[in-house]
């Protein structure tokens, strides 16, 4: 089923007024949400709570109940805001519905392409093998923070040029790379997946009707990143995600700038 549509303001703020929130309690939990978002990647609301009840006993929060939490968690559904609200159905289909099971999921978890929650799969069930960390400074994490070597990573890509006409791909294939002699800064990179993706919404894919409007939004998705950027993102949600080795994620770090044209032995 599709998520729901964002609503108007004045729609957002009546479902508010009709709950019986106030304005400190609102902005409370949306900077508490996007700092668990950030922090855990996803979490179930009645986890949420025992975070909040923790949090609480740790550091000055604004007072809540349990049942201001869940109702408040089913009208930002309907907000756009840096983390997404599930019905445990949308997610899991076999799950009955309860205001206590929505699940708080960060953004860039939840893939517009096939296999649109095996990221959020994969983290929920990471979690659930060890307690929630809650820091005193929880709400600290309400903003993406780029750490200093993901900072120095990025200004050392930026500088990395695309030198090869030809690289060799994941499957030995010898193809042909369309960079040459652009640095990472100045270009945006689709990868070998992503392509096989873009081909399969626009229809190119034999068996598949093709979804133009999401292939548009797709591709833009894709060009709005430089590929030094992209690189930096990727090795960040593979990390967040949790199920590769250190050693897998430089080997899909590496597989990624091969297909670039870049040798990083070389590059300046």
């Amino acid at each position: 089923m599709p998520y729901p549509k964002p609503l108007s303001e004045k729609s957002i703020a009546r479902l508010y007024g009709e709950a019986g929130l106030e304005e400190k309690q609102i902005e409370f939990l949306r900077t508490f949400f996007s700092a668990c978002a950030n922090l855990y990647g996803a979490i179930l609301a009645v986890d949420a709570w025992d975070v909040y009840r923790e949090l609480s006993a740790k550091t000055v929060t604004v007072p809540l109940r349990r049942r201001d939490m869940y109702v408040a968690l089913g009208i930002m559904r309907r907000e756009k805001l840096p983390f997404y609200v599930f019905e445990i159905d949308e997610v899991y289909s076999k799950e009955e519905r309860q205001d206590r099971m929505r699940l708080i999921a960060h953004r860039e978890l939840i893939r517009s392409n096939y296999g649109k929650f095996y990221d959020l799969y994969t983290v929920v069930e990471k979690a659930a093998e060890k307690p929630f960390y809650i820091p005193e400074n929880l709400m600290s994490f309400v903003a993406p923070h780029e750490s200093a070597q993901e900072q120095t990573l990025l200004r050392l890509l930026n500088n990395m040029r695309s030198t090869r006409s030809k690289y060799t791909n994941l499957y030995g294939k010898i193809c042909t790379c369309p960079y040459k002699g652009k640095y990472l800064r100045d270009f945006s990179y689709i990868s070998d997946g992503a392509s096989f993706e873009l081909n399969r919404l626009n229809g190119k894919i034999e068996g598949c009707k093709g979804n133009p409007k999401k292939a548009a939004k797709f591709e833009a998705e894709l060009k709005s990143v430089t590929a030094a950027q992209y690189l930096v993102n990727m090795l960040k949600l593979r990390r967040r995600v949790g199920n590769l080795s250190m050693n897998k994620l430089l080997e899909y770090f590496f597989i990624d700038l091969t297909a670039m044209g870049v040798n990083p032995l070389l590059s300046r």
